[in-house]
């Protein structure tokens, strides 16, 4: 196959990527400000089976409450301290 090198293993410093396949950041537009299980779920799912990304570079999320999307709307945000204590419980 001429794409075996696809589903090797490659190291990214210290990291192990189970393969090669990478997802780039995009707008999902499954939540409104936070990110939340269904995003969570969307990327999750991308990873799993024998095909799946072994990379995922996540696109928007705000670390400043001062940020906004080019329209106007906040996007997925990490500007606060809710989306970890949410992901904690």
């Amino acid at each position: 196959m001429a794409l075996r090198r696809v589903f090797e293993p490659i190291m990214i410093g210290k990291v192990e990527i189970p393969n090669r396949i990478a997802r780039t950041a995009h707008a999902a537009r499954l939540t409104p400000v936070y990110i939340d299980d269904s995003l969570i779920a969307y990327h999750t799912a991308g990873a799993r089976g024998g095909g799946g990304c072994g990379l995922t570079i996540l696109g928007t999320a705000e670390v400043d409450a001062s940020s906004v999307l080019g329209n106007g709307t906040p996007g997925n945000s990490i500007a606060d301290d809710r989306i970890f204590l949410a992901a904690a419980s």
